[in-house]
């Protein structure tokens, strides 16, 4: 008899070896999304930080007796709005502590502080080393969860100091 002609195609093996090397390639690509997708996150914060540490800063130079208000701030405050008549320290203590609880809010353990400090660049939310003196600023600062593992916990701040 004749010889068998060997039918054309993938054998077993073959298509065991493409699966897997589609599917570490698809591995590949979910971590490459989820670690996007945390960088956006973190990108959102320093974001949401920076700009509200900018909001504060305007508010102070609209108000400079404000700062001595706005380092210990009161718990409560009149709610000023646009057509309000407030005084201006109470107008920019109202500013300060409702972006403080919009702060709190969208970063996540979020704390701000305003104050005078010569090394701005230090500080804790628990301890934001303000010394009383240098320029004003603002000192906003969060935990970032995804990178709680590394060795400053995660801390992050942002700095603003407020032009005069």
């Amino acid at each position: 008899m004749g010889r068998r002609r060997r039918e054309g195609g993938f054998s077993l093996i073959e298509v065991l070896v493409a699966t897997s090397i589609f599917s570490f390639g698809m591995g590949g690509m979910a971590a490459l999304m989820l670690s996007a997708a945390g960088g956006m996150a973190e990108a959102e914060h320093e974001t949401i930080a920076n700009l509200g540490a900018d909001a504060v800063a305007a508010t102070l130079q609209l108000s400079p007796v404000a700062l001595e208000h706005l380092a210990n701030p009161p718990r409560s405050a009149p709610l000023c709005f646009e057509d309000d008549v407030c005084s201006a320290q109470d107008w920019a203590v109202s500013r300060y502590l409702l972006w403080r609880a919009q702060i709190s809010h969208h970063l996540p353990e979020g704390a701000v502080v305003a104050c005078r400090d010569s090394s701005p660049m230090d500080g804790t939310a628990d301890d934001p080393a303000c010394d009383g003196g240098g320029p004003e600023v603002i000192k906003v600062f969060w935990v970032e969860p995804r990178r709680k593992h590394d060795a400053d916990g995660g801390a992050r701040r942002a700095v603003m100091q407020v032009p005069r």
